[in-house]
C-alpha cells in the first residue's frame, strides 16, 4: 500500500520493489487504483509501471471507491447534519467493502494463477448518492438526504474546513471523473477471486451503522 503521504514514489516507494526483487520474493500484491492505466499522473500509475519494467511477481488490484468513505470522510456530515455533501451529480457509483478487498488479497496471496495480473474490483451493484442516502435512512431510521453541491460549494467548505490546496486539486479530479461515470460499472471479481459476493452497500450499512448514531 502506498502510504497517502507518499507522492515522491520513485524515492521512498520503488526501491523497497528493488528490495524485494533483490531477495528474490515470491509475490508482491499491490493496492492501485481504478483506472489507473489511463491516468498517468497518479503515483499508483508509476509503481505499476515499475512492477511491469522489473517483472517484479505482482498482483495489482484496482478498487473502486471505498464503501469506507461514508464511514469515515463524510462520517461528520451524516451524523451531525444527516447530509451527504459530495458534487457526484446523479452520478453512479459501484462501491466496494474495503473488507471484500482484504478477502480478494488473501484469496490471490494464497492460490496460483495471479502472478503479474491486474483486477479492477468493484461491487456488485452500482448506486447514486441518492440512493445511498435512502438506503442509509432506512437503516439509521431518520432522514439523510444526498445534498448535491456544485462543485464550488464542495471545494469552498473544504477550504473553510482548512484543507490544503493539493488536497482541494485531488478532490476536484476525483469528482469530475465520478460525474462522468467512470466508477459507475459494477462486477463480480470479488465473487469470481473468493467464492463469495461483494458486500452490498445495505449490509455495510446494517454492519457500520455506529459510526453515524449520535
Amino acid at each position: 500500500m502506498r502510504p497517502p503521504a507518499i507522492d515522491d514514489v520513485r524515492t521512498h516507494l520503488l526501491p523497497l520493489i528493488d528490495a524485494a526483487n533483490r531477495r528474490g520474493i515470491r509475490q508482491i500484491v499491490f493496492l492501485s487504483l481504478q483506472g489507473v492505466q489511463a491516468n498517468r499522473g497518479t503515483p499508483h500509475h508509476a509503481v505499476e509501471q515499475y512492477l511491469r519494467e522489473t517483472d517484479a511477481p505482482y498482483t495489482s488490484l484496482r478498487p473502486n471507491f471505498f464503501m469506507q468513505n461514508l464511514s469515515t470522510t463524510y462520517a461528520d456530515a451524516i451524523r451531525e447534519h444527516d447530509e451527504i455533501f459530495v458534487p457526484a451529480g446523479h452520478s453512479f457509483t459501484a462501491f466496494i467493502d474495503a473488507e471484500d478487498i482484504g478477502r480478494v488479497a488473501g484469496a490471490v496471496f494464497t492460490s496460483p494463477g495471479h502472478l503479474r495480473m491486474a483486477y479492477t474490483l468493484s461491487g456488485e451493484q452500482s448506486l447514486t448518492y441518492a440512493q445511498i442516502a435512502r438506503i442509509l435512512s432506512g437503516v439509521l431510521g431518520r432522514h439523510i438526504r444526498y445534498a448535491r453541491p456544485s462543485e464550488r460549494d464542495y471545494l469552498a467548505r473544504l477550504a473553510v474546513q482548512g484543507a490544503p490546496a493539493d488536497y482541494l486539486a485531488v478532490q476536484k479530479m476525483i469528482y469530475r471523473i465520478v460525474r462522468l461515470n467512470i466508477s459507475a460499472f459494477p462486477n463480480q471479481m470479488v465473487r469470481k477471486l473468493t467464492g463469495r459476493a461483494a458486500t452490498t452497500f445495505r449490509e455495510f450499512a446494517e454492519r457500520e451503522r455506529a459510526v453515524w448514531e449520535p
